[in-house]
């Protein structure tokens, strides 16, 4: 081709696409005309509701729990306790390496509560109301102990929370890719920061963490009607924890009311609720 010569190009007709156009979800009028299914929407003979008693303090050890007064409100089917679940469970696999991989972290609070609102107790009964009213009665002993609040305090573990790890530093890692010394010297600017503070969040889903949980006795088997946005990373760490196979773990997830990554890990909540119905032979949630 000689430099005097030139192309040209056809002119291409653009399509209507999605771009600024109102394009409406397809579960949306599903959902509006209020034929959605939440696990809350489902419903079994003789479901037992279970409230969870939370520890009143940052770092405590427990002392004593005393369940008697709970039980003997007419209609409360049961109750669990920490000393319960780390005999009938195991703890859950840490995915770390030592120390991490060291700590012992159960569904109930076992011997020490680390944060305020760990559960240290669940109550099943008849209601709702009647669960949280029965778990005001459960009287549970602590022995406070020094509590942690700074980051920058934690790294002298002078105050460990977990004596298993027997450090606060329980994993500590550089992640780069590429050639990062070759990247930092030809960037235009390089900028340095010694310490980043985050703030404490959540986010805030319209629908609440739940599930509804049914024991089979025959085979062995847990069926749980629940909102967790992962059950397959679910099952990965409750079939080990409760001594069974994920097999024995049927997860049937509808509709989920929002979850932005919070209804990930609820693997603790879900044991509880495993345990109890089988110790109870009916349906919890």
């Amino acid at each position: 081709m000689s430099t005097t010569e030139t192309t040209t190009t056809a002119p291409v007709e653009l399509q209507k696409g999605h771009i600024g156009q109102s394009i409406p979800r397809k579960e949306d009028r599903r959902l509006v005309q209020g034929q959605g299914i939440f696990f809350d929407d489902v419903r079994r003979h003789g479901t037992g509701y279970v409230h969870f008693v939370r520890s009143p303090h940052a770092h405590a050890k427990i002392v004593s729990i005393d369940v008697s007064a709970a039980l003997e409100l007419d209609g409360v089917y049961g109750t669990l306790t920490g000393d319960e679940v780390a005999i009938q469970s195991d703890p859950f696999f840490e995915m770390s390496v030592p120390p991490g991989a060291n700590i012992k972290d159960y569904a109930l609070a076992v011997g020490t509560v680390r944060f305020m609102g760990e559960p240290v107790a669940a109550v099943c009964a008849r209601t709702r109301e009647l669960a949280r009213d029965a778990a005001e009665l459960v009287e549970v002993g602590y022995e406070p102990l020094e509590v942690l609040v700074d980051a920058r305090e934690a790294v002298k573990n002078e105050i460990v929370m977990h004596e298993d790890a027997g450090s606060n530093v329980v994993w500590s890692g550089v992640f780069d890719w590429g050639d990062v010394d070759q990247a930092l010297a030809e960037a235009d600017h390089v900028v340095k920061i010694d310490r980043l503070h985050f703030h404490r969040f959540s986010s805030t889903p319209l629908e609440c963490a739940g599930a509804l949980v049914e024991y089979d006795k025959g085979t062995g088997e847990w069926t749980l009607t629940c909102n967790h946005q992962m059950p397959g990373v679910g099952a990965i760490w409750m079939a080990p924890a409760l001594r069974t196979g994920v097999d024995k773990l049927r997860f049937v997830t509808h509709d989920i009311g929002g979850g932005f990554g919070n209804k990930i890990c609820l693997h603790p909540q879900y044991v509880v609720l495993c345990l109890m119905a089988r110790k109870l032979g009916r349906p919890v949630q």
